[in-house]
């Protein structure tokens, strides 16, 4: 479960350089790539997780992903009406609560090590 937790580290430190270093289209790109790899460590680690504490943080981790898909699921619609969505909620929802749900998986997936 180490292996899982530092692929994991580094692909989320990879992502924010790409963000920082690079620009935004790099960053989404990896971002992209980073929630296909932590979904697919989900359902590694719901076999690798033991105590009620690290499942019940892996429900907590479900919700925020399928909130966000929903968040996101709004926000085409919307962007697609004549409303004007302000740009500091575009970047929230593409950017900020994305990494932050990621941040939150490598957080599980070090509890889930620890053991």
């Amino acid at each position: 479960m180490k292996i899982l937790f530092y692929t994991n580290l580094i692909f989320l430190t990879s992502t924010l350089f790409a963000y920082i270093l690079i620009d935004n289209i790099s960053g989404l790109t990896c971002q992209f790539f980073l929630g296909i790899i932590q979904l697919l460590y989900l359902l590694i680690s719901r076999y690798k997780a033991n105590t009620n504490s690290q499942k019940q943080h892996l429900k907590y981790y479900k919700v925020a992903v399928v909130s966000l898909c929903v968040l996101l699921g709004i926000l085409v619609l919307l962007s697609q009406s004549t409303l004007n969505i302000p740009h500091g909620i575009k970047i929230t929802v593409i950017c900020v609560l994305p990494m932050s749900i990621a941040t939150y998986f490598v957080y599980i997936t070090y509890l889930i090590q620890k053991q």
